[in-house]
C-alpha cells in the first residue's frame, strides 16, 4: 500500500474504538435473530483496523510462537510452583500502569486468556456478543499504518464466548466456545477462524464451556453443554469420541487434573461438583447417562460457576452463588471417604445479571496460590493461598482500576495478572 489510506478511514485509538455507536455497540433487529454464522473459515479482517495492520498483527503473532520456540535468553521471572512466600514478593512489585488498560472487545467480558509466548505480550479477550479481541499489549513498539493502539476485534461467533484457550503446545491455535453452539479455531498459519466443531442448530444443548489439558492429553478437547453433557472432541479428526450426561443442568465449567489427566471435574447449575474417571467413559457419539462419579460434593444450595484443580492436582477450588468458596485437599483420592471440603469461607459472589461471575484461577507459578475477583472496594484482584480463608495479597490501583474485574488470569510464564471487567476493559499488572 502507498500513500495516505482514504479518508473515509477513520483514525483508530483505545478512547474512540468502542465509544457509542461505534461498530458493535449497537445491533439491527436482523442481527439478534441470527443464531448462528455460516460455518466457513472466516478470515482474520478485523471489524477496526485497516487491512495492513491486520496483515501486521497476522506477522507479530506468527512471529512471537518461532521467537517464544527458538528464545534461550529467558525474562527473569518467577519458576513454575515457587513456593508461596517467594510468590507474595513478586506480587508486591506488579505495578498497573494507564498504558496498561485497554478496552479489548465491546461489551461485558466473558472469557480472557493470555498467549503463551514470553517474547510479546499478547491477551485475548472475548464478550457476550461473540467478539474477541487480541490486543499486543507493548504496541508502542510496533508500527503500521491504521495501527489502533494494538487491540484488533473479530467477530467469530453469533452469541456470547465462554471459553477463549491458546492450546498448551501448538501456540498457533487459540480456541474460542461459544453460546450459538460452535466451536472455532483461529489458525494463525491460516489466518482464519476455522468452525471444528458444531451441535444440531435445532436441538436444545448448546455450548458453554470447553478445556484442553496439558500433556499427553492435549489432543482432546473437553466440551460441556447447557444440558448438562460433557463430550471428548479429537482435535486431529475432529471426531466425538464420547459423550455423556455428566449432570442434570448445565455444565458452568470442565476441567482436567494436571497431575492425573485422568480426572476430570465439572461444576454445574444443579449445585453440584463431580470428579469423572475418562477410563470409564467408553466410546459414543451421542449422549448417555453414565455411571456414578468418582466423587461428588453436593452440599451446595446454590448453583456451582466453577471447579478448577490446582497445577500439582494436590488442590481443587470451588466458587459458587450462594457466597461460598470451597477448597479440597487431595480431590482425585476422595472415592472413599467423598469429596469433602478441607476450607469453605464465605466470599461475595453476587455479581448479578450485568457482570460475569467470578472463577477463580490458579498460577502455575505457585502452585498454592489461586486469583479471585471481587465485588469490595476499593476495587481489587483478590489472591488466596489454598490452605487460608482470606487473601494473602491484594493487587488494588485507586488511579487506573476502578471496576469489578470479574475474570481474572495469569501469565503462564511472565510475572503478569489481568483482569476483565464488564464493559470489556482488560487490566494488566506488570
Amino acid at each position: 500500500m502507498t500513500g495516505k489510506a482514504p479518508e473515509i478511514a477513520p483514525t483508530y485509538n483505545l478512547n474512540t474504538l468502542f465509544s457509542p455507536g461505534y461498530l458493535g455497540s449497537a445491533t439491527t433487529e436482523e442481527e439478534k435473530r441470527i443464531e448462528r454464522l455460516d460455518p466457513g473459515p472466516i478470515k482474520t479482517e478485523s471489524l477496526n483496523a485497516l487491512p495492513a495492520s491486520d496483515v501486521k498483527m497476522m506477522e507479530i503473532l506468527q512471529s512471537s510462537v518461532v521467537v517464544e520456540q527458538e528464545f534461550t535468553k529467558k525474562p527473569k521471572t518467577l519458576s513454575a510452583g515457587s513456593s508461596v512466600t517467594e510468590y507474595l514478593a513478586m506480587l508486591n512489585s506488579l505495578k498497573l500502569m494507564e498504558e496498561d488498560t485497554g478496552k479489548v472487545v465491546p461489551e461485558r467480558g466473558t472469557a480472557l486468556a493470555f498467549h503463551p509466548s514470553d517474547h510479546k505480550v499478547i491477551v485475548g479477550a472475548a464478550d457476550k456478543t461473540g467478539k474477541v479481541g487480541l490486543w499486543l499489549a507493548d504496541h508502542k513498539h510496533e508500527e503500521a499504518e491504521g495501527w489502533n493502539d494494538g487491540v484488533f476485534l473479530y467477530q467469530p461467533h453469533a452469541k456470547t464466548v465462554g471459553q477463549l484457550q491458546f492450546h498448551p503446545h501448538n501456540h498457533c491455535k487459540m480456541y474460542t466456545t461459544s453460546y450459538d453452539g460452535t466451536v472455532r479455531c483461529l489458525d494463525l498459519d491460516k489466518g482464519e477462524f476455522e468452525q471444528i466443531h458444531a451441535v444440531d442448530i435445532d436441538g436444545i444443548a448448546t455450548l458453554h464451556h470447553s478445556f484442553i489439558p496439558e500433556g499427553s492429553a492435549s489432543n482432546l478437547m473437553y466440551i460441556g453443554d447447557t444440558e448438562g453433557a460433557v463430550s471428548a472432541l479429537d482435535l486431529r479428526s475432529l471426531e466425538i469420541v464420547w459423550s455423556h450426561r455428566f449432570c442434570q443442568k448445565k455444565v458452568n465449567t470442565v476441567h482436567a487434573n494436571p497431575a492425573a489427566p485422568e480426572y476430570l471435574v465439572t461444576a454445574s447449575v444443579d449445585r453440584s461438583v463431580s470428579v469423572w474417571d475418562v477410563r470409564c467413559m467408553g466410546t459414543g457419539k451421542q449422549a448417555s447417562t453414565v455411571s456414578l462419579a468418582v466423587a461428588s460434593c453436593t452440599s451446595y444450595s446454590n448453583s456451582v460457576n466453577c471447579a478448577y484443580f490446582s497445577p500439582t492436582g494436590k488442590w481443587l477450588v470451588t466458587v459458587d452463588q450462594s457466597d461460598k468458596v470451597c477448597v479440597f485437599n487431595n480431590p482425585a483420592s476422595s472415592a472413599t471417604n467423598g469429596l469433602v471440603p478441607f476450607k469453605r469461607f464465605n466470599h461475595n459472589n453476587q455479581t448479578g445479571r450485568w457482570l460475569t461471575k467470578f472463577h477463580a484461577l490458579w498460577d502455575v507459578k505457585s502452585p498454592d496460590v489461586y486469583l479471585l475477583g471481587s465485588l469490595e472496594k476499593p476495587r481489587r484482584i483478590e489472591v488466596f493461598a489454598a490452605d487460608t480463608p482470606y487473601p494473602v495479597a491484594l493487587l488494588q490501583n485507586h488511579e487506573h482500576l476502578c471496576s469489578v474485574q470479574s475474570l481474572v488470569v495469569a501469565h503462564p510464564k511472565l510475572n503478569m495478572i489481568a483482569g476483565v471487567n464488564s464493559s470489556g476493559r482488560v487490566h494488566i499488572f506488570r
